[in-house]
């Protein structure tokens, strides 16, 4: 289940991107790239990754990638409600928040520590280089 399973993953994080907004859970990290919390779950299981941790990844993910085409800075576009939970969130990101400075995918990646499974970076930094997405959908 190894490479295949971590290509999944990176294929529904990438897939994210499509979304009008970061994903904030496994149905709507899921519905941006195509398959279902369940399914996800059991992926990150069989990886001994935690499906929360993915989606705060994706959430970050979402934001670096489209932080310099929406114009708004990083911390701005994560949408938390509460001050706790983005500066909780601001500190495993390792990137988003600092500064209003866009960072970049690598930088990323390299930095957050939500996701540690390198094969899974890879193949998120692989896939995000490839895509020739237009803009984010909107509602």
């Amino acid at each position: 289940m190894g490479i295949a399973t971590t290509r999944r993953i990176a294929q529904v994080i990438v897939g994210a991107l499509d979304l009008s907004s970061p994903p904030c859970t496994l149905a709507e990290l899921g519905g941006g790239g195509g398959a279902a919390a369940g399914t996800i779950r059991m992926w990150c299981r069989a990886l001994e990754v935690q499906a929360r941790d993915v989606v705060w990844f994706a959430r970050g993910f979402w934001v670096v990638y489209w932080a310099k085409t929406l114009d708004g800075a990083p911390n701005d576009l994560l949408q938390f409600a509460e001050r706790r939970t983005t500066a909780h969130y601001i500190g495993r990101s390792g990137s988003l928040g600092q500064r209003s400075d866009v960072v970049s995918i690598d930088t990323y990646c390299a930095r957050q520590t939500f996701v540690a499974h390198h094969q899974i970076l890879s193949d998120v930094i692989y896939l995000a280089a490839a895509r020739t997405g237009a803009g984010p959908k909107t509602p």
